[in-house]
């Protein structure tokens, strides 16, 4: 719970440049530093002051084994679909921030986790409710992945440990040297808005307000990042972890529109330690209106118990949360999305049934 609350120093604001492109601050000691005034400090003093002195809020108690089962099932995924599906976006979410992408003949992942718990051990932290709906051997063939930052919910050295150097892996500044450091080389680390190439796909880091941290000593010393993926007849967006801020409005300027945008929903409750780190529902519909995603689907909920937020976030709520800000800001339902983990599906079927 430290770890989730801690690292949000506020720094100085840097003047937004006249094309949007800001720039993480890089502070003198090589770490980085959000530049907007929405990323503010709660730490771990003010986070135990507030475990011990308010009750959570839950809506209910959490689901029992029977009512996962019901309310969220895990299905089997239809990697086949792409096949059929050429001149399409194909996509299979894979649980949490994990989604599979299939377009233009190329198969990629963001932030890939398969570990029953997001933790540098096996028997404390993040627990997975939900499991993954298939074995990793059972995917098909990967040409590349992006990571988003290092922490465990979204890095997992097991997954980095089975791909190795068969695919090629994008990552944020700093990150490099870790996976060099469990033999993995064959990685490119990018800043904010530094675009590279994979075949014929253009690959951009983007930013994103968060932060990083991997043990108590590489505390946001590895670069944070959203990623837009773009091929000649695509254009993918995947926001990584992010709280609101100032950004989006220049992300979809610059890489919009978006045919399909990879949000997350969840785990953003108590607000007064969450705000800053992760958007909650009707945020993500800013994002997807910002940006301008012409389908967007709802990502990093409904599969690890997340610390300080599943003790008062249901593990449902976040697709319901989101259905009344799409309603409230008048945005048809087949525009923004929720599956269950393991179902695969094609953006122009969503885009074609009629809200």
């Amino acid at each position: 719970l430290v770890d989730q609350l801690t690292n949000c120093s506020k720094m100085q604001v840097q003047v937004l440049p006249s094309d949007g492109k800001i720039m993480p601050i890089v502070n003198k000691d090589k770490t980085f530093s959000n530049p907007w005034d929405t990323w503010s400090d709660k730490g771990a003093t003010d986070m135990i002051k507030f475990a011990f002195s308010e009750k959570p809020q839950r809506s209910r108690p959490p689901m029992n084994d029977q009512e996962l089962e019901t309310v969220l099932p895990v299905k089997t995924p239809n990697f086949d679909l792409a096949q059929d599906a050429t001149e399409d976006i194909v996509t299979t979410w894979l649980g949490h921030a994990s989604v599979l992408v299939q377009m233009d003949g190329i198969n990629f992942l963001t932030d890939p986790v398969f570990a029953d718990r997001a933790s540098p051990v096996g028997f404390v932290g993040p627990k997975r409710y939900r499991p993954a709906p298939c074995e990793l051997s059972e995917l098909p063939p990967i040409s590349f992945i992006v990571i988003s930052h290092d922490h465990y919910d979204h890095l997992d050295l097991e997954v980095v440990r089975f791909f190795g150097d068969s695919v090629r892996w994008f990552v944020g500044l700093g990150l490099k040297a870790w996976f060099a450091s469990v033999g993995v080389t064959n990685v490119e680390e990018l800043n904010w808005w530094d675009e590279t190439t994979f075949q014929d796909i253009k690959i951009a880091a983007l930013p994103c307000q968060h932060w990083s941290k991997r043990s108590i000593w590489n505390q946001r010393t590895t670069l944070w990042c959203g990623w837009a993926i773009i091929s000649p007849k695509h254009r993918v967006f995947f926001a990584g972890d992010t709280g609101y801020c100032s950004v989006f409005p220049a992300i979809g300027k610059n890489y919009g529109p978006f045919d399909l945008s990879l949000i997350p929903i969840g785990c953003y409750t108590p607000r007064e330690f969450l705000k800053c780190q992760h958007v909650n529902p009707e945020e993500a519909v800013i994002i997807h209106q910002q940006v301008e995603s012409k389908l967007s689907l709802g990502i990093h909920w409904g599969t690890y118990a997340m610390g300080i937020s599943f003790r008062y976030e249901a593990e449902d709520e976040p697709p319901q949360d989101l259905a009344k800000a799409m309603k409230d800001r008048a945005i048809p339902s087949n525009q923004f999305i929720c599956k269950f983990i393991g179902e695969t599906f094609s953006v122009q079927q969503h885009l074609h049934i009629e809200s």
